[in-house]
């Protein structure tokens, strides 16, 4: 027998003012399920935890961060890569040089990619779940 319980949490479908709250927009609308909003190719996403301050103010340590394997990285994109061995997660831009992996943080150096390096792009950061209370 199919479960008839929803799944999801409820969502409003009127968009939400960042500054006075409408009370005439306050209707249900609809169940949302989050894996069904942030999954859109569910044998190629998975999750994933960010961890350090380099993405900062994008990504925060401990952020919630959704990875497409089958989307084809392109120059601006958010990427989890692996570098020399190591996860990471930057912006991947195409410079007149070649790869470079950029972070938020200005605080952090541009790292340049070439074929002297093992690097490879595992896939796009598509989403971001930032808890606001930790």
């Amino acid at each position: 027998m199919k479960n008839l319980k929803p799944k999801g949490a409820g969502l409003y479908l009127s968009r939400i003012p960042c500054g006075f709250p409408s009370p005439a927009d306050d209707y249900l609308e609809m169940r949302l399920s989050l894996d069904e909003y942030v999954i859109k190719r569910e044998s190629s996403t998975f999750f994933a935890r960010s961890e350090g301050q380099s993405m900062e103010p994008l990504i925060f340590e401990g952020d919630l961060v959704t990875v497409d394997r089958s989307i084809s990285p392109r120059s601006g994109d958010v990427v989890l890569c692996i570098l020399d061995g190591e996860f990471c997660i930057k912006r991947f831009v195409l410079t007149s040089k070649g790869g470079a992996l950029v972070s938020e943080n200005k605080k952090f150096k541009d790292i340049y990619v070439d074929q002297h390096r093992d690097f490879s792009i595992w896939g796009v950061v598509t989403f971001v779940i930032h808890e606001f209370k930790r």
